[in-house]
């Protein structure tokens, strides 16, 4: 009896010890540790490990990689995508806007004045 009531006390200390979940440092899966490969992080909200937010994409041969230089990572979508108009992707404020020096007209294109 004993030995089980000693049982019961380390998995409850080792499930409620706070791990990093990055490759390297263990992340706690139902009966082992467990680490997300490299370049992959570990998502407390899926409980999986998914690739970081600067490469989101995951490629066919199961690697994290960045969109193309003329798209960009959209999180609603989990896609590549570019912008329309001639309009160009600002990072900062995460939209698509006209460059500067043009104006955006009826028709949703970028014109310069």
């Amino acid at each position: 009896m004993q030995n089980l009531i000693i049982l019961g006390l380390s998995l409850v200390i080792v499930h409620s010890i706070t791990l990093r979940h990055d490759c390297g440092q263990a992340h706690m899966q139902p009966l082992f540790f467990e680490c997300c490969p490299t370049p992959f992080i570990y998502d407390d909200a899926t409980l999986s490990c998914i690739c970081p937010p600067d490469t989101p994409l995951l490629s066919p041969n199961n690697t994290c990689s960045i969109c193309p230089s003329d798209t960009h990572w959209d999180q609603q979508s989990a896609s590549c995508v570019g912008c329309k108009g001639g309009r160009v992707y600002n990072r900062d404020l995460e939209v698509c806007m006209c460059p500067p020096q043009h104006v955006l007209n009826k028709a949703g294109e970028c014109i310069t004045c």
